[in-house]
């Protein structure tokens, strides 16, 4: 009977390919963290009372960048996260 003895040697892929593998793993967690992001952006937008011009006007400023961000990106909140809660 002939015995083999076979060692692994890491790949210098292996990092890449487990730092890709983490990535798909958080990203769930990461567009649900944009989503409830955009929601209070929202909320304070549309609901808050009692916000000077300066404040409202400035989150209406970060609302627009944070829009901006994600659709250069690619990344529509609305369909994506309706897509991913069957």
């Amino acid at each position: 009977m002939i015995k083999y003895k076979i060692e692994l040697q890491p790949s210098p892929d292996d990092f890449d390919d487990e730092l890709k593998f983490k990535r798909m793993i958080k990203a769930d967690d990461a567009f649900a963290a944009l989503y409830d992001i955009k929601s209070e952006l929202r909320r304070i937008w549309k609901y808050e009372e009692n916000l000077s011009e300066e404040t409202f006007n400035k989150v209406e400023e970060i609302r627009e960048s944070f829009f901006d961000i994600l659709n250069n990106n690619g990344i529509n909140l609305d369909i994506d996260f309706a897509w991913n809660k069957k």
